[in-house]
C-alpha cells in the first residue's frame, strides 16, 4: 500500500511522517526514493534522520548525491549519519567542496586548516569556510567551538557574514568573536550581506538568545531594513522571562537606527508596560519601558510630542519613569535649542 504511505508523508505530525519513512525501506517503486530525498529537506530533525537511514540503507547508488547533500544539514547528528551512510557505499570526495565537508563532519581541524598548530594563523578556502559555518551554526555540535577558533584564526573578513548567519548557534558569544576579526564589524559591507539572516533570526530564533542577539546586531549594523521587523518583534507574546531580553534589545537596536517610524511602536511599547508589568511597584529597570523612553529621545523629532502626553502611574516606578521622560525631554530640548 504504497500509496498510503506517500500519503502519510505529507501528515502535519512529524512522528507520522517518520513512520512512514521506516516503511519505505522495503519498498523498490521509484517513487520511494523521491519520496525520501524529499524528506531530506523536512523542517524536523527527527525525519530527515530517518530518511538519511533509509537511503543509506539501500543498495541504490543514486543515494549518494543526495546524502553527500546531508552533509550540510543543520544538526551534527544527521551528518555523522550521512557521512556513516556514504562509507557505506565507499565513497569518495570528488571535489574541494565535499572534501571540507567530509572533514568538518569528522572533526579533522588539520584538513580543514592546513595547519598542525592551534595558533598558527590560517588561509582558509570558500569551501571550507562554508563547512565550518555549518557547524558554527548548529548550537547542538559539541565541536562547535573548536570549529569558530579555527575560524577566528583566519582574519578573513568573510568570517564576519558567516559569524552573524550563526547566530542562532552563537547567541551572546557572537559579539567577542566579532571584535577579534574587526573591532568595526558593524561598518563592514560582509555584515550589511548578513542582515536577511539576521532577520531571520529575530523572527524565528529563541527569543532570550537567537533572536534577542540578531536584535542587537541589526541595531549596531543600523540597516533601515530591519526597523519594521524591530518593531514586530516587540509584540512577541510568551512568558515574560522569554521574550523580556528580545524586548529590550529590539528597543535599544530602534533607537540606534533612528527611525521615525518606530516612534509608535515604541510609545505602544511603553504604554503596555504601564497597563501591564508597571501597575506593580516593581523596579522600572526591569522592563523595556525605561529604554524606551531613551530610545525615543535618540530618534527626536516627532516622538517629543508622543512623550508628553503618556500618562504614567502613581507608583514608585511611574515616578521613575515620568523622571526619565522629563530629563529626556529636556536633553531633546537642549538639543534642538543648540549651543547659546
Amino acid at each position: 500500500m504504497l500509496w498510503w504511505t506517500l500519503i502519510q508523508l505529507k501528515s502535519k505530525n512529524p512522528e507520522t511522517r517518520c513512520n512512514a519513512a521506516a516503511r519505505l525501506s522495503d519498498s523498490r517503486d521509484p517513487r520511494a526514493f523521491g519520496a525520501l530525498v524529499t524528506l531530506l529537506k523536512d523542517p524536523y530533525t527527527n525525519v530527515r534522520e530517518k530518511a538519511i537511514r533509509v537511503l543509506g540503507n539501500t543498495e541504490d547508488r543514486r543515494a549518494v548525491e543526495p546524502l553527500v547533500s546531508a552533509l550540510k544539514d543543520p544538526y551534527y547528528k544527521n551528518r555523522s549519519a550521512a557521512l556513516h551512510a556514504l562509507e557505506r557505499f565507499e565513497w569518495q570526495p570528488l571535489d574541494d567542496s565535499q572534501r571540507a565537508m567530509r572533514a568538518a563532519v569528522q572533526g579533522n581541524w588539520q584538513a580543514i586548516s592546513g595547519k598542525t598548530y592551534d595558533w598558527e594563523e590560517v588561509d582558509l578556502s570558500v569551501d571550507a569556510l562554508e563547512a565550518l559555518g555549518v557547524i558554527v551554526c548548529d548550537s547542538h555540535d559539541p565541536s562547535k567551538e573548536k570549529a569558530l577558533q579555527i575560524l577566528l584564526r583566519s582574519r578573513d573578513r568573510k568570517v564576519i557574514k558567516i559569524l552573524l548567519t550563526a547566530v542562532g548557534g552563537l547567541g551572546w558569544h557572537l559579539f567577542g568573536a566579532l571584535k577579534k576579526i574587526d573591532p568595526n564589524w558593524a561598518e563592514a559591507e560582509e555584515a550589511r550581506s548578513a542582515v536577511p539572516d539576521l532577520l531571520f533570526a529575530l523572527k524565528h530564533g529563541d527569543p532570550r538568545y537567537g533572536g534577542s542577539a540578531a536584535a542587537r546586531a541589526l541595531g549596531k549594523i543600523g540597516d533601515p531594513r530591519a526597523v519594521q521587523p524591530l518593531c514586530e518583534a516587540l509584540t512577541t507574546r510568551g512568558e515574560w522571562d522569554t521574550v523580556r531580553k528580545l524586548h529590550l534589545e529590539a528597543v535599544c537596536a530602534l533607537g540606534s537606527i533612528g527611525d521615525a517610524k518606530a516612534v509608535e511602536p515604541l510609545v505602544a511599547a511603553i504604554r503596555s508596560q504601564i497597563d501591564g508589568a508597571w501597575g506593580h511597584e516593581a523596579a522600572a529597570e526591569t522592563g523595556c519601558a525605561w529604554e524606551a523612553i531613551l530610545a525615543l529621545g535618540e530618534i527626536g523629532g516627532p516622538s517629543a510630542d508622543s512623550l508628553r502626553v503618556i500618562e504614567f502611574p502613581k507608583t514608585i516606578a511611574g515616578r521613575q519613569l515620568r523622571a526619565v521622560a522629563d530629563k529626556t525631554l529636556a536633553a531633546m530640548e537642549a538639543n534642538r535649542s543648540g549651543p547659546e
